[in-house]
């Protein structure tokens, strides 16, 4: 029986026979094979040890663990059997591999954690440099492609993965990893523009992976920035004068998004659906390991406490509730505002009795309160020195707003008395016409031009790469020292780290001086604050950038002259409807740009008219979605 025909009836008695293998192999784990070869800096090892009757459950969790009592093991790299990958299922007995570095070249005495631990001694041989460098590169492979597998699996960003084996590549001299060098296609600058503003988590893992590997930006900042994009003029429209406005848009910056909730009771039943799903309505769809819980803690950072007597009171002294900020990067420290528009004058001695008893009640953390002044007025601010508190508050005309950010507090003082607002700007007032109070909505939310094209400036931008680059020195510095201990270094010797390759040198550093430091058990930017709780974007001044910031900068600008040319506004309308006692519908409108047809007439073709049918869904489903 031999060649290609008897492998395949070899292959295919296997998989009839594969029911009865977990009889035939009923057996606790056994090593069939393990070798180890010495060299520098590192040994190379490889175990093959068959699964008994917990090869099932090995194989749904991953549970393997390999150690040595000298803790001399590092990097291992399991692999499943060849059966069970072609079956996608464990076979009981089935030969697995694990692959791992060592220090040394005395004899390792190993335990093998499956459902049983085996505790064995392999002595590694000497002087073999063809077979070490042979099994050198076979573990490599296997060390790439399972971090490969656990970043297109894992429920969480590929940080880790990232690390590892960027960092073992360069310290060890190692090739690029086949997979990576597929993967890696350079982005348009589109794309790379949408990762910047939507904050994909992939970005992280590029930062990372570019801090690793190519030069640090050393040069002084002493470029000023260029103007802002000369973005085209609208299409023209016609506004309808007579168009129902909200009292609530007047206080509202035209740069700033817009949500607003209409009453109490909407911004309730969002917030509680929001906590439901733990601050992320994605959620619904898509459970994940890894969550942030965002909305929370931009509702810590603003000193925003909850109560039955919100619930009980709010609709009685709030007649309108919106949130608006010029970017929604709460991961990081948002630029955002509550507005509230009172009914009467009960609501501002409620919500100042709050913030001075808050303040007593965390003066340990640091929190005081005290007056600055913004735009001729005086203004309360209660904060923290590390951020993780930081709230402006003020009145006008019976509307609070409460912000993390100084400059959206100074623009709404300006819009309050007609500069800038959102109520005055032309746009906005034309898709009042498009989704108009009357019907209703439980949540209306407008994405201004002028939103996208602050967004899109030249100093937003900067600060936006300069706080991703940050954030991504101080997640290096945590993975770094985990490293570093692994293999018994210290792990709070920066200069230590960089020695032994587990950070490149010069990195902490950025174009405009700041630095990550450890304070307080945490880990901070010397400009910003403390990481999850940066100062706002708007808030920070960009005073000069450098050579390659400005290249950079240029290359974005050219592209969104040539191919970009203007950015169009957004409106959606979310309504609530209830069905039953645990039922309800939410029906959603949306518009893009509803002022210039002759941009987006082609997708109206593309998509054919409407339908006056629909699929019908299970009752049980979660969610619907047709498309």
């Amino acid at each position: 029986m031999n060649g290609p025909v008897g492998f395949r009836f070899l292959v295919a008695l296997l998989l009839t026979l594969s029911p009865l293998l977990p009889r035939a192999f009923a057996q606790q784990p056994a090593i069939v094979r393990a070798d180890a070869w010495a060299g520098a800096p590192y040994g190379v090892g490889k175990i093959s040890f068959r699964t008994g009757q917990e090869g099932r459950l090995v194989h749904n969790t991953g549970g393997m663990l390999i150690k040595e009592s000298g803790k001399r093991i590092f990097y291992p790299a399991f692999n499943e059997p060849l059966l069970s990958s072609l079956l996608d299922r464990p076979v009981v007995g089935g030969m697995q591999t694990v692959w791992f570095l060592f220090r040394g070249d005395q004899p390792l005495t190993i335990t093998l954690q499956c459902a049983e631990p085996i505790t064995f001694t392999i002595t590694p041989t000497a002087r073999r440099p063809g077979r070490h460098r042979l099994a050198y590169q076979t573990w490599w492979r296997q060390y790439s492609g399972q971090a490969a597998a656990a970043s297109a699996k894992g429920d969480y960003p590929p940080i880790v993965e990232t690390y590892l084996v960027t960092m073992l590549q360069r310290r060890l001299g190692l090739e690029t990893p086949v997979l990576q060098r597929l993967a890696d296609k350079h982005d348009d600058e589109l794309k790379q523009t949408l990762k910047l503003l939507f904050d994909v988590e992939s970005i992280r893992a590029e930062s990372i992976r570019q801090l690793l590997t190519a030069p640090v930006d050393a040069d002084p900042a002493t470029f000023s920035l260029p103007p802002a994009p000369d973005w085209a003029a609208p299409a023209p429209f016609v506004v309808n004068d007579n168009v129902e406005i909200e009292a609530i848009a007047r206080f509202v910056p035209e740069e700033c998004y817009y949500l607003r909730f209409g009453n109490w009771d909407n911004q309730l039943w969002l917030k509680r659906l929001m906590e439901e799903y733990s601050g992320d309505l994605t959620r619904m769809i898509s459970l994940r390991g890894h969550q942030t819980a965002d909305t929370q803690k931009m509702l810590d950072q603003l000193a925003l406490e909850s109560s039955v007597l919100d619930d009980w009171f709010g609709g009685n002294l709030i007649g309108d509730v919106a949130a608006i900020g010029t970017d929604l990067y709460v991961e990081d420290g948002a630029s955002n505002a509550i507005l509230l528009l009172a009914k009467g004058d009960a609501l501002e001695g409620q919500i100042r009795s709050r913030r001075k008893k808050f303040a007593r009640s965390h003066a340990d953390e640091g929190v005081s309160l005290t007056e600055v002044t913004i735009g001729g007025e005086q203004v309360s601010l209660l904060s923290a020195p590390d951020n993780h508190i930081r709230s402006y508050y003020a009145i006008r005309d019976r509307c609070h707003i409460t912000s993390s950010s100084r400059t959206i507090v100074e623009r709404f003082l300006q819009a309050a008395d007609g500069k800038g607002s959102l109520a005055l700007h032309p746009e906005f007032r034309m898709a009042r016409s498009f989704l108009p109070l009357s019907h209703d909505h439980t949540v209306f939310v407008y994405l201004s031009r002028p939103f996208f094209e602050n967004l899109l400036s030249p100093r937003y931008q900067i600060e936006l790469a300069r706080r991703n680059r940050s954030l991504a020195n101080i997640q290096l510095l945590q993975l770094a020292q985990w490293a570093a201990a692994n293999e018994g270094f210290a792990d709070d010797n920066i200069d230590q780290m960089i020695q032994h390759g587990f950070l490149p040198g010069n990195f902490n550093r950025l174009p405009d001086g700041s630095s990550s430091q450890w304070m307080d058990g945490e880990w901070h930017d010397t400009l910003r604050g403390r990481r999850g709780f940066y100062t706002p974007i708007a808030d920070v001044d960009v005073a000069g950038i450098t050579k390659a910031e400005k290249a950079w900068l240029d290359r974005r600008l050219a592209f969104f002259r040539d191919e970009l040319r203007e950015v169009d506004p957004l409106l959606i309308g979310f309504k609530r409807f209830q069905l039953s006692d645990d039922t309800e519908r939410v029906v959603i409108d949306g518009r893009v740009a509803p002022f210039g047809k002759e941009k987006y007439g082609w997708l109206g073709k593309l998509l054919g008219p409407p339908l006056q049918t629909e699929i019908a869904g299970s009752p049980d489903d979660l969610i619907t979605v047709q498309a």
